[in-house]
């Protein structure tokens, strides 16, 4: 078996006879490696968007905390496989640099979906939960007596209610 032997489907044997027809009818000689870099070129585009594809698909199945931990490495390991599997004389790595630069740019989108998503939730979680103690001021309730002492325990119970509610947000601080 030779190293350097490109195997392709019938799709590819037709953008080799295409280029050669072309090249015949514009009066050029035909050449194997301007059909084999036009083929690559087709592959290795198809090989990128298999890749991002896969990515985005599984990215967006795992749940919101862990888009952010460990996920993220096995579907970027996993989209980069793809495109190996798929892609063909990518000798200066240009199409796995794309690769590379548009699941950054992926991930990058998901991670700032997720932060905004989380901090959406945490914002309307704490509205909700702050309104009887904004009513409470308003009121001067806790301008007495003891009032000091149940404003903590209410701004407490406000934090403790608060930190059940958004356990696992992304943005939960605080």
């Amino acid at each position: 078996i030779h190293s350097n032997v490109i195997l392709f489907d019938l799709a590819g044997l037709g953008i080799l006879v295409e280029t050669y027809v072309e090249a015949l009818n514009s009066g050029k000689r035909p050449c194997v490696e301007s059909a084999v870099e036009r083929l690559a070129h087709k592959e290795n585009s198809a090989a990128v968007n298999q890749a991002l594809e896969y990515y985005t698909r599984e990215m967006s199945r795992s749940p919101v905390t862990e888009v952010l931990s460990i996920h993220n490495t096995e579907h970027f390991k996993k989209a980069v496989q793809i495109f190996l599997r798929h892609s063909m004389k990518d000798e200066q790595y240009t199409y796995l640099s794309k690769l590379m630069v548009a699941l950054g740019d992926k991930y990058k989108a998901l991670h700032h979906a997720v932060e905004s998503k989380s901090e959406e939730r945490c914002t309307s979680v704490l509205e909700e939960l702050q309104s009887g103690l904004k009513e409470k001021l308003d009121s001067a309730h806790y301008i007495r007596a003891g009032g000091y002492e149940e404003f903590t325990a209410d701004l407490e119970d406000i934090v403790r209610q608060y930190n059940i509610q958004v356990e696992g947000e992304v943005q939960v601080e605080f």
